[in-house]
């Protein structure tokens, strides 16, 4: 980078010392003419797109982050942000460190991520429907804990008759807990076995999960 080259809202002045494996650099802003110490790849990608003086003009359109609370869904936003691009926060290696990006019109406004995406639920956290792709409004939606659990990269993919789901959706689909049908597959049963066999319980306890016809697993008849 060049003194005085315009980046953004930014004109960049000069070098610092690197630290953390990073370059720094004096900024300007544009606006107000403070001078500030940022990371160079942090202005240059986007990522810091404006000093406090338009961010704070910025926080009160959109209403969901003032200096003294910040609205869930603006914390959602930011925190894809960090993990998609700064190399240093703790999950960068699952997120950004692996190529998952977040789209441009998100990355530089809130208003854009907000508009597309709407409040953040209770109780819902962001998700990926492909998780070898981005943060981007085709591939994201709000989804539960359990839904988001169902979506791991790690998750176990069980396939019984043509139909394919994971242990925690097998379960709730046969009545089996999870941990049985994992524990099952480890002592090498078959999945047809491990899906159709009761649970046998001891002398003590009278009930036991009646056992499930294969016919129960045709393809056609299962609602998704």
């Amino acid at each position: 980078m060049e003194k005085n080259q315009h980046i953004g809202n930014f004109i960049f002045i000069e070098y610092t010392t690197p630290k953390y494996g990073n370059k720094y650099g004096i900024f300007m802003c544009k606006f107000c003419q403070e001078k500030k110490e940022r990371v160079v790849y942090q202005v240059k990608s986007g990522y810091v797109k404006n000093c406090h003086c338009q961010q704070n003009k910025l926080n009160l359109t959109h209403g969901h982050s003032t200096n003294k609370k910040s609205s869930k869904t603006y914390e959602t936003w930011r925190s894809i942000k960090k993990r998609c691009i700064n190399k240093n926060h703790p999950h960068f290696k699952d997120y950004g460190g692996r190529g998952i990006t977040i789209c441009d019109e998100w990355l530089n406004s809130f208003s854009n991520f907000l508009k597309d995406m709407g409040e953040k639920p209770e109780g819902y956290s962001i998700d990926r429907i492909d998780n070898n792709k981005g943060y981007y409004k085709e591939n994201c939606k709000w989804s539960n804990i359990k839904e988001q659990n169902n979506n791991k990269r790690n998750n176990t993919i069980l396939e019984f008759n043509g139909v394919k789901k994971t242990i925690s959706q097998w379960s709730d689909f046969t009545g089996i807990k999870d941990c049985t049908i994992s524990e099952r597959i480890k002592r090498g049963w078959s999945i047809e076995k491990t899906l159709t066999s009761p649970i046998r319980f001891h002398k003590k306890f009278h009930s036991s999960v009646p056992p499930f016809s294969t016919n129960a697993f045709n393809k056609n008849s299962i609602e998704f």
